[in-house]
């Protein structure tokens, strides 16, 4: 008998920690600006929207019904745009991240909010400048104009029917205020330049595997019941 309790406690345990760990993939919507200032121009910021490439992959861990943590990695493409005079500049950068993040909520009705920070690493850097019909681009891989870190914190709500809301708060600058170079034929300093990015996103995330699969609690009381019986003692 002691043999049988045992192996029902175990699918019971197994089944209820299985339940814990799940993961989740998604896209996002990404409305952004920034704090962009220059000492030396009069410029103003404008609203940048972005839906591709984002990707998000997430490992979640529900440590209670209420209260849970995840993390994993994310791509996106981040940015802001300026204007000065008749100019418009596009600065953007494709990341990838790592966000740690703590959830609390009612996991039952799957509805919770989410606090967390993430630290992102710009991997391809591109800017425009169109002034009338006339466009000049740029672009290169890990490019010096960027910083190389890009930290920041986040709030968010997670509903039932998959969809996310979200606010982010970059720490630290886009662009990297040490550069020094050459900007489509001037040489240009980005030391006076502010350039914090803040965004609000929706995006819309699904279950996409458990990491491990639920035991089924009368199968496994079955199999240990035919298993004794058939044991010599």
């Amino acid at each position: 008998m002691r043999i049988i309790f045992i192996f029902i406690l175990f699918s019971f345990i197994s089944r209820a920690y299985s339940q814990k760990y799940f993961k989740t993939s998604g896209g996002e919507l990404i409305f952004s600006s920034s704090d962009f200032r220059s000492s030396s121009a009069n410029s103003a910021s404008k609203i940048r929207f972005s839906a591709f490439f984002h990707y998000n992959s997430y490992f979640h861990y529900d440590i209670t019904n209420y209260f849970g943590v995840f993390s994993g990695y994310s791509i996106r493409n981040l940015g802001f745009i300026y204007t000065f005079r008749d100019t418009t500049f596009k600065k953007r950068a494709y990341t990838i991240g790592i966000p740690i993040a703590l959830k609390l909520g009612n996991f039952k009705d799957e509805t919770y909010g989410i606090l967390g920070g993430e630290f992102e690493i710009p991997f391809h850097y591109k800017q425009k400048i169109i002034e009338g019909k006339e466009k000049l681009k740029y672009s290169a891989w890990f490019d010096n104009r960027v910083n190389f870190f890009l930290p920041s914190v986040f709030i968010g709500l997670q509903l039932k029917n998959g969809f996310c809301f979200k606010a982010k708060f970059h720490l630290t600058d886009f662009l990297n205020k040490s550069f020094k170079g050459n900007d489509f034929g001037s040489l240009v300093s980005y030391k006076d330049l502010n350039s914090r990015l803040f965004l609000v996103s929706l995006s819309y995330n699904i279950k996409t595997a458990k990491l491990k699969r639920p035991l089924k609690t009368e199968n496994n009381a079955k199999y240990a019941v035919l298993n004794i019986e058939g044991t010599s003692l």
